[in-house]
């Protein structure tokens, strides 16, 4: 069986394979919603996007998960109105 740690590097080596594609592809605002709660993801990639992108804008939901999205759409659409009322037409 492979272990945990193994599961883990694969990954973080995957987040930023695609967060580097992601800097490549991406010119324009990003928004970015993050649970804090999110099991699978840790908060702290949140940050290397942003890092990774100056351009995003990250979100967090203390109290949600992997998908905030789904888990509370009524809380979650709130800075999505907001930053797409924000855009540059």
């Amino acid at each position: 069986a492979m272990s945990k740690r193994f599961f883990q590097l694969f990954k973080e080596v995957l987040i930023k394979i695609y967060v580097a594609n992601l800097q490549n592809i991406l010119q324009m605002q990003v928004l970015l919603l993050w649970g804090e709660s999110d099991p699978w993801i840790p908060l702290a990639h949140a940050s290397r996007f942003q890092q990774q992108m100056p351009q995003t804008v990250v979100v967090t939901f203390p109290a949600l998960g992997h998908v905030p999205m789904e888990e509370s759409p009524a809380v979650t659409v709130q800075p999505v109105q907001r930053f797409l009322e924000q855009l540059q037409p």
